[in-house]
């Protein structure tokens, strides 16, 4: 059993585990050890508030996360929130990035108490660095993106529905 065998002490696991984590827990007291202490999160789901699934391929991986965005982006997003289940799909990024650059903009502005409550200070164990981004993430990212396709032209001569002959 890898909690026994790795001395694991703490332990997260989505909602639909719970079952699972029980049974390891009597399995790891069966075995003379102690399970460990746990967090039950809430599933993700994609855009359309479905459960994500990797046999179905909806949703969103961290890799893919990281290829847009900043490891402390992702870190924001899961720090919010965390009994709550939170739709992970691309277009949560942008505004993830730039919540955390803006709790990040504000940090040196605030009291200790203030502080404590800003999740940049979770995220970065009490230090954040300077904040350097003038530029707003989903600006950029707008920018970035690719124009929309127009729609193609009729072809000569064609008449749309509402200057059709009866």
């Amino acid at each position: 059993m890898r909690w026994l065998a790795l001395g694991v002490d703490y332990e997260m696991a989505g909602k639909d585990l719970i079952d699972s984590v029980k049974l390891s827990g009597e399995i790891c007291r069966t075995l003379g050890g102690m399970p460990p202490e746990g967090f039950n999160y809430e599933l993700f789901l994609d855009e359309n508030g479905q459960k994500i699934s990797k046999s179905k391929g909806n949703g969103l991986t961290i890799e893919e996360w990281l290829r847009y965005a900043s490891q402390e982006s992702l870190s924001l997003f899961m720090y919010r929130e965390p009994k709550a289940a939170k739709r992970l799909y691309f277009d949560v990024i942008p505004r993830n990035v730039d919540d955390y650059l803006q709790f990040l903009d504000a940090y040196p502005r605030q009291g200790d108490k203030e502080r404590l409550g800003n999740p940049v200070w979770h995220i970065h164990g009490g230090a954040p660095p300077p904040a350097d981004n003038p530029v707003p993430f989903a600006m950029l990212f707008v920018a970035w993106s690719p124009p929309p396709t127009p729609p193609m032209p009729k072809p000569y001569g064609a008449s749309s529905p509402a200057t059709a002959p009866a």
